[in-house]
């Protein structure tokens, strides 16, 4: 599958575009998550290069909440004048018309670019009896409505699991989180099955553990790339 995760720089500028000389003083980069999330690493790696470039400071700034929400409204609000840039993706693109936020993706941001994109796949614990995508349906068929995946409300996460339920023809419930953290730590300590994870190998490791018990595999053939 194509087409799911991108993550994509935007910024406010005015009219005439940025001024002469810019910039002239730091420039804000809001990222929609907290550290060491997707979008967070893409935005620290790209704050590095593009100070360098300009010679001037680019200050990372992490905004979490609101499935993106309120990093989107604040980068809204700010003066149009090139010195807020904020990294969006498809997580608040889906979030704008499932809540009311006070931002519209496209009358309000000028886009950049792209600046990188990440798989995702469907992802259990590595003790977990499904070792792929079809063996997971089959449990899920087997236990109607008893498997649980997380997610942030409105996010990729979520529509991934929606995507699932549907194509698989399984009853899976959504467990929320506020944050990946926090849908990570609930997989590693059992209280849910199923998770949504970025990762660009066949398994995901998000703990610093070796012990197998303590590893999330992203199962096969159930990845969409930005």
């Amino acid at each position: 599958m194509r087409a799911l995760c991108l993550g994509v720089l935007f910024v406010i500028v005015g009219p005439a575009g940025a001024e002469e000389g810019y910039p002239s003083r730091p420039v804000t980069f809001i990222v929609p998550y907290g550290p060491g999330s997707g979008n967070d690493v893409i935005a620290r790696i790209l704050a590095n290069k593009v100070s360098a470039n300009w010679r001037s400071t680019v200050v990372v700034v992490n905004r979490p909440g609101a499935t993106g929400g309120v990093a989107l409204e604040a980068t809204a609000k700010a003066a149009p004048d090139g010195y807020t840039i904020v990294i969006g993706s498809t997580s608040q693109i889906i979030n704008q018309h499932l809540s009311k936020m006070r931002y519209d993706m496209v009358t309000d941001f000028t886009p950049v670019t792209i600046s990188g994109s990440l798989p995702f796949g469907v992802a259990v614990l590595g003790t977990f009896l499904a070792k792929t995508l079809t063996e997971l349906v089959a449990v899920a068929k087997a236990r109607p409505g008893k498997l649980n995946y997380t997610g942030t409300i409105g996010s990729i996460a979520q529509f991934i699991g929606e995507m699932l339920k549907s194509a698989g023809n399984v009853d899976i419930v959504m467990i929320p989180s506020k944050l990946g953290t926090d849908a990570e730590a609930d997989v590693l300590a059992g209280r849910v099955e199923v998770k949504t994870a970025s990762s660009t190998t066949g398994g995901l490791r998000i703990s610093g553990s070796t012990n197998s018990a303590w590893f999330v595999r992203a199962l096969p053939m159930f990845f969409c790339y930005g």
